[in-house]
């Protein structure tokens, strides 16, 4: 029972002053807290991740591309430059033909923002090496619109004979850009965007060829090596997407490199990185399923289902990712 000597009646103005006291009051150490720190140096990219309003925003010195803060002297933010605007306003309209007129238009600021001469080094020439990767982002991008993010599939692959058609038109292109951007501007290397952009820039090249048939050649140890030298560098970027990576490589290759047990090792490592990433969850259900693990299979496909298309790609093939989770789920279902 409450004391009635303690009860006292609240006085509501002076409980809301108090409150708009504390707020004001949080607010300021929130402020001195989150308060933007000097701009940061090429190798510390994650300063960039605190700065702005309430720690919303990017921190001084960085931009916003792609959702991510970046350091602004590593990667250029488009909408600050005329030249790239149209490719960036492209980019928020992602499908295979935008992503295609964006390259176009990345590739032209390159050209613009570098006249042949301009010095090796100079702020011209790191304008283009930045312009020279959005380009192969923006191939990428068509490349994963138009193939369904080339992703495993229960029965066979997606490397079909127009999904190798469209990736051998585009996919030397874009691994040329990503890989001239980086021999530009060598800082490039250390930023995780820019690796990525290399890695799904070769994976699509390779996968023109055919996906398995490369997996024992020297594409296929490349592809391997790169995706290995990614994940330890940069293991949560875009949920453990190297992680996926990894695990589709050993799930499709054939001995002895090709190892179902890894691939599922690799997947749920994905998932422990991000457990709310569809793709990850898809591909943890798809190798229980295919390992005859039933209670596994149906545990990962409803987190799956649960889960959303999230990160930098996975909105890109979200509705036929969505087909493949209720697919193997419904199989799953019907196992002994």
């Amino acid at each position: 029972m409450r004391n009635p000597h303690f009860a006292t009646k609240p006085m509501k103005g002076d409980t809301l002053a108090a409150s708009y006291l504390l707020l004001v009051f949080g607010l300021v150490l929130r402020a001195i807290y989150l308060s933007e720190p000097a701009p940061p140096t090429l190798n510390t990219p994650a300063a960039c991740s605190r700065g702005g309003f309430l720690g919303l925003g990017c921190a001084k010195g960085c931009v916003k591309i792609q959702g991510k803060c970046v350091v602004s002297s590593i990667l250029k933010d488009p909408e600050t430059d005329p030249v790239g605007l149209s490719g960036k306003a492209l980019m928020r309209k992602r499908s295979t033909k935008n992503c295609l007129a964006a390259a176009d238009a990345f590739e032209s600021a390159a050209d613009a923002a570098a006249a042949p001469g301009t010095p090796r080094g100079s702020a011209p020439w790191r304008v283009a090496a930045q312009n020279h990767l959005f380009a192969a982002d923006a191939l990428n991008c068509a490349m994963r619109t138009h193939g369904k993010g080339n992703i495993l599939l229960v029965e066979g692959t997606l490397d079909t004979a127009d999904n190798k058609k469209f990736w051998g038109q585009h996919g030397p292109r874009a691994l040329s850009l990503a890989r001239a951007a980086l021999a530009e501007d060598p800082d490039l290397i250390s930023y995780d965007l820019a690796r990525v952009i290399e890695l799904d820039a070769f994976m699509y090249k390779t996968a023109s060829t055919g996906i398995v048939r490369n997996a024992l050649t020297g594409a296929g140890v490349e592809f391997k090596k790169l995706a290995d030298e990614f994940t330890a560098t940069f293991p949560s970027f875009d949920g453990g997407v190297g992680y996926t990576y990894l695990a589709g490589f050993y799930h499709v290759a054939p001995w002895p490199l090709g190892d179902k047990k890894r691939a599922l090792v690799e997947a749920e490592r994905a998932v422990a990185t991000s457990g709310r990433s569809k793709r990850n969850n898809y591909y943890v259900c798809l190798f229980k399923y295919v390992a005859g693990d039933k209670a596994g299979a149906q545990a990962a496909c409803s987190a799956a289902t649960a889960a959303r298309c999230e990160g930098n790609t996975e909105p890109d093939y979200c509705h036929f990712l969505t087909e493949q989770v209720e697919r193997v789920n419904a199989l799953a279902k019907k196992m002994a």
